[in-house]
Order: structure tokens, then C-alpha cells, then sequence
């Protein structure tokens, strides 16, 4: 994926933001970020993932400091390779599968969480702490958990890049794509932004 979220043409006229990458793009890009998870060095993914969420919400986006979720250290993104190539070519097509649908979801739900500036207390809850049960392919719920957390990292990570004005044509776009997401209280909440994901995906996932 060449472009990143906060570099598209925000088009204030319609409302609109001209952005689209099929599944495989999406994927390649979470597999940097997975890169960089995996060469961190305290506890296991899921609490790396948790960690970073955490340091993304205290820093703004012109810091910089988010270059470190969206480009790899060569080291990590080889030992990430090696992992993902060990399960085997019999299983390759149903991994890639997994792969990109869980990139995919990840990526867009932290896209509009990480546009809302949303706290990373709520970004947790979506973390997958385990690996989903699969008895046909046991390999493919780690494949599920380790691209959908990173994919969720990076989208929070893009989210959070995004200005003010690029974040009010984002609500806008989303709000025509089908009318307000009302929630119980009010406020976003775990249904909002699963909602307010899949529109996402909708238009820009293709």
C-alpha cells in the first residue's frame, strides 16, 4: 500500500475521499506493522500491540513518532516472513484468505477509532488476546489474531494523522453512505465503530 490514509485527496466539494486499495494492499501494509510488533522486545503481541496503542494516544500526529508503527526494522520484517512461511504451502491459500479479511476489518475499525482520537482503553477491547479456534487449518487463528491486532494498530496509527478538516470529510463521506449511526447514549461506542469500519471498507476496500 503506497499511500497512506492521511496522503489522499480529501475533497472538500463532494465530500469525498478519492482512496482505494483491494485486500492484498491492505495486508501488505499490516505485514510491516507486524514487523515492527515483532521486534519488540517485552510480552507477547497482544500486549505489544496494547503498548503501542497507549504510546500513539499520548503523542500527536506531528510528532513523527508514528513512523514507528508504519515502517519496519529489516530484522523484524524477516523474522515476521519466516513465521508466516512456516505454515506450510498446502495451507497458503487458506492463510492469505484469513490474512486479508482479518487485515481488512482491523485496518478499518482503527482507521475511524484513530480518527475520533478515540482513548486506547476502548482500542484494547478489540485486541484479540487469543488466537481464534479453526479445526480445519489450527495455524490460521494465529494468522487471524497477528494481522488483525496489527491491522488495527495501523489503522489507529493512520486515523490519528489525519487532520481536522480531513476528518470532518471522512464523517462526512460516512454519514452519506448511510445516514447517522445513533448510539444509546450518544456517544461512539463498540457498535458505532464496528458500523462506521464496515462503511468504511465499503467504499474503500475494494
Amino acid at each position: 500500500m503506497s499511500t497512506r490514509l492521511k496522503d489522499a485527496f480529501f475533497d472538500p466539494t463532494s465530500h469525498s475521499i478519492h482512496w482505494v486499495h483491494t485486500a492484498a494492499e491492505i495486508v501488505e501494509a499490516v505485514e510491516v506493522t507486524m514487523a515492527i510488533i515483532a521486534s519488540a522486545q517485552t510480552g507477547g503481541a497482544a500486549i505489544k500491540v496494547a503498548h503501542w496503542l497507549h504510546k500513539l494516544e499520548s503523542l500527536g500526529p506531528a510528532s513523527g513518532a508514528f513512523h514507528g508503527v508504519l515502517f519496519p526494522a529489516a530484522m523484524g520484517l524477516v523474522a515476521m516472513l519466516a513465521e508466516f512461511a512456516a505454515i506450510g504451502m498446502g495451507y497458503h491459500d487458506a492463510a492469505k484468505k484469513i490474512a486479508e479479511e482479518a487485515s481488512v476489518r482491523g485496518y478499518c475499525l482503527g482507521v475511524v477509532m484513530g480518527a475520533m482520537r478515540e482513548r486506547a482503553s476502548l482500542m484494547k477491547t478489540f485486541i484479540m488476546q487469543r488466537p481464534p479456534r479453526n479445526d480445519f487449518f489450527p495455524a490460521g487463528g494465529k494468522v487471524e489474531q497477528d494481522h488483525f491486532n496489527a491491522a488495527l494498530l495501523r489503522g489507529y496509527a493512520e486515523g490519528r494523522e489525519l487532520s481536522s478538516d480531513q476528518t470532518a470529510i471522512l464523517w462526512d463521506e460516512l454519514r452519506r453512505a448511510g445516514g447517522m449511526i445513533l448510539t444509546p447514549k450518544g456517544i461512539p461506542d463498540r457498535s458505532f465503530y464496528i458500523t462506521a469500519g464496515a462503511r468504511f471498507r465499503g467504499l474503500h476496500i475494494h
